[in-house]
């Protein structure tokens, strides 16, 4: 409190100019941070890929790779297995065939002690074989893994790769020049099977230990790399690498530039996202294009949710992707099993050339498209100009404060104790709400059962309540006769640090999450007007405060992508519904069982800061306040 009983504090010609014209300045800097986004995604501002790490002589690569045949009758013999156990893998005939490779083959087991409602177990199996390199003493290794999905899945089947991996694993065994171990693994249950077996090879438990699972009876060295492969037909259309990982982690962009200069050599169509990079003169169309693909990215990367089995592999250090291989239904004819078998050829004997663990290139980049990159040295200003708004909004109003004091007769001077007491009461108050929502999900699960609700309905009731009680707390604080005038400016300063701070600290790690989280609160926290007059501009900021509640910004993120899905026309507020309850359950999930902490840091972070600028906005003045504030 220095600053508060320094008469001379904020007296100067520099601290009057900010007071004076803070607001226009983070107007300024909000608009900068945008303005410079939108900079960094025109070519002439990025950067083309390259190779940094050189000893994965990537053009040196000549692909041998002709088992095509093999891979088409292995794929005719999966497709009989397949439909014998429509339901399971066919382990019998997977662990057969790789025995008759050669391959050193294990299985692995595991359970899921589900923590919510009944508590109902569920068992998967995986399988995996290890070709020993010649060259060296199994003290590093190549994993590639492909995710079995039986005949009756939802989810777009994986034959071909399975079929297309056999086929690799039998050339690859043939090989002499291999300087490390290549572990197949096939897992089941998608991404449990591979967190399972995870956990079992580095013996840590990431999650809160609900996962269990059997130890690995064979074992390799430390592994280097990871290609996640998912093919989905003999003919395919183009191929989509797929690069976001858990809790928006990336890999080394050497790897990513590895796939895609691969798949350039044997002349196959290769996409991020979907989007094919752009080749010719920067136009418009050539623009939009690239904005769209970083913004897909950056959607995707925010949700902290992997897309794809690779990412699991990168909380270890190991830089994996996954290659998808879309089927080409209208053509008959087109790249297949020889064109990505010489693709994975070729990305792996260049991966057996490194040296040493990824490090060189970057970890932490934003693409526009396949071929252009922007390092953290050009997005983080964005960040930056955000939380550097908030930082002086936070400063200009502590000014204001200190010179609102000095000028206060002794008779009216506030009772800074008490403000200062009120202040902490409130702030932890409402974090410990937070922390509430996000720790006790499975009472609210067990409470649910009590009145015959599914696990499902209870965890969404329970954030709905809750998010209900946080519109309501203003209300709730009058009829306690707590009011929050006196305390609203330190407590808008305070969530004004905060926020900030949150920012940068989430930047450094997720940069999508803090870049969407800034752009759409720092307008509300910067401009909130805690002792603003005007009942027109209180109601717009109320509007405007519930639109941007989390649980409202969550069902319009969900609605955009059920939109998205399934188009317009055949969306029914029921599908939005349920979309809503499996996007909670699936974040408490996730946070049980692989670490997820986006959930967490919604619930104990954002969730707080927006119920103290809400709670800030609707504090009222008393009435001698009030008639002060009217006369000015």
């Amino acid at each position: 409190m220095g600053l508060l009983t320094d008469p001379g504090a904020g007296r100067g010609k520099f601290s009057q100019y900010l007071v004076h014209y803070h607001s226009r300045l983070c107007l300024l800097m909000y608009v900068a941070s945008i303005a410079w986004f939108l900079l960094i995604v025109y070519e002439p501002y990025n950067a083309g890929t390259y190779f940094s790490e050189n000893a994965l002589l990537p053009g040196l690569v000549k692909g041998e790779f002709n088992d095509k045949v093999i891979a088409k009758n292995l794929y005719e013999e999966l497709k009989t297995e397949a439909d014998r156990y429509p339901n399971d893998m066919p382990y019998t005939w997977l662990r057969s065939k790789l025995r008759q490779i050669g391959l050193d083959v294990y299985t692995h087991e595991y359970s899921l002690n589900y923590p919510m409602g009944l508590g109902v177990n569920y068992t998967g199996k995986n399988i995996y074989g290890i070709i020993r390199a010649p060259r060296a003493a199994s003290t590093e290794a190549l994993v590639l893994s492909i995710p079995y999905r039986p005949v009756a899945s939802s989810n777009i089947g994986t034959l071909p790769g399975v079929a297309l991996s056999l086929s690799l694993a039998k050339y690859f065994r043939k090989q002499k020049y291999w300087a490390k171990d290549i572990i197949f693994l096939y897992t089941q249950h998608e991404q449990l099977g591979v967190q399972a077996w995870l956990e079992a090879y580095h013996q840590v438990s990431c999650g809160k230990g609900i996962l269990q699972h059997n130890d690995l009876k064979g074992r390799s060295g430390a592994i280097q790399a990871a290609i996640n492969l998912e093919l989905y037909g003999e003919v395919i259309s183009h191929l989509n690498v797929k690069i976001e990982g858990l809790n928006g982690q990336l890999p080394n962009l050497d790897l990513v530039n590895l796939v895609h200069r691969m798949s350039s050599k044997e002349n196959v169509r290769h996409t991020f996202h979907n989007e094919e990079s752009w080749e010719g003169h920067l136009t418009l169309s050539s623009y939009l294009k690239s904005l769209k693909t970083l913004m897909l990215m950056v959607t995707t990367q925010a949700a902290g949710v992997p897309n794809g089995n690779h990412g699991l592999f990168l909380r270890y250090g190991i830089s994996a992707v996954t290659i998808e291989g879309f089927e080409n239904k209208e053509r008959q004819y087109g790249p297949g099993f020889y064109q990505v078998g010489r693709i994975m050829e070729g990305v792996f004997r260049s991966l057996n050339n490194l040296l040493e663990r990824f490090h060189q290139s970057f970890f932490f980049y934003l693409l526009p498209s396949s071929n252009r990159y922007i390092s953290i040295g050009l997005y983080i200003p964005c960040v930056c100009l955000l939380a550097g708004g908030l930082l002086i909004r936070a400063f200009a109003m502590w000014l204001k404060l200190n010179e609102a004091i000095q000028e206060e007769s002794p008779a009216n001077v506030t009772d800074w104790p008490s403000v200062v007491q009120t202040i902490g009461v409130t702030w932890i108050s409402i974090h410990l709400f937070g922390v509430l929502l996000v720790t006790q999900t499975e009472t609210f699960s067990r409470l649910g059962l009590e009145f015959g609700l599914m696990t499902i309905d209870a965890i969404s009731l329970a954030f709905f309540i809750f998010s209900a009680i946080s519109v309501l707390l203003p209300i709730a604080l009058r009829l306690k006769k707590i009011n929050l005038w006196s305390s609203a400016p330190l407590l808008h300063i305070l969530v004004l640090l905060e926020f900030s701070v949150a920012m940068v600290a989430v930047g450094m790690h997720n940069v999508s999450l803090a870049l969407l989280t800034g752009v759409l609160y720092t307008p509300i926290a910067l401009f909130l007007d805690v002792q603003s007059s005007g009942s027109f501009r209180k109601l717009f900021l109320r509007l405007l405060m519930l639109v941007f509640h989390p649980i409202v910004l969550l069902s319009i993120a969900v609605s955009g992508s059920a939109i998205y899905a399934f188009s317009f026309e055949n969306l029914t507020s029921a599908i939005v519904f349920d979309a809503i309850k499996q996007s909670l359950m699936f974040s408490t999930m996730d946070r049980y069982i692989y670490g997820n902490w986006i959930l967490t840091a919604g619930c104990v972070i954002l969730f707080p800061i927006w119920m103290i600028l809400w709670c800030v906005l609707n504090s009222s003045a008393p009435k001698q306040e009030e008639k002060k504030v009217k006369s000015e």
